[in-house]
């Protein structure tokens, strides 16, 4: 194990609230001469992907509602269901 950080990931609301996710997560590094990675984070299956903010089920969440709804209308969508989202690809001005 090479350090630990933290690391915080939203989900699908809860009751009508926004659910954060706070996660300690591990930082790992591999001595084989061969990787050409010398450090990496661990990744909770079914929980975390590489470089994402939302859990993968708040992602499709998103997706879905910009490719069916486009634009406002997905973003107004995304607000209802109180799904807390930055740039302009989701809270257009």
């Amino acid at each position: 194990m090479h350090s630990r950080y933290g690391r915080t990931l939203a989900d699908v609301a809860v009751g009508g609230r926004p659910v954060l996710i706070g996660l300690s997560v591990r930082r790992l590094f591999c001595d084989s001469p061969g990787c050409g990675r010398r450090t990496f984070a661990e990744q909770v299956e079914g929980l975390t992907a590489r470089y994402q903010r939302r859990s993968p089920l708040l992602q499709h969440l998103v997706e879905m509602a910009g490719v069916l709804l486009a634009g406002r209308g997905g973003a107004r969508l995304l607000q209802i269901l109180k799904v807390r989202c930055r740039g302009p690809a989701c809270c257009p001005t």
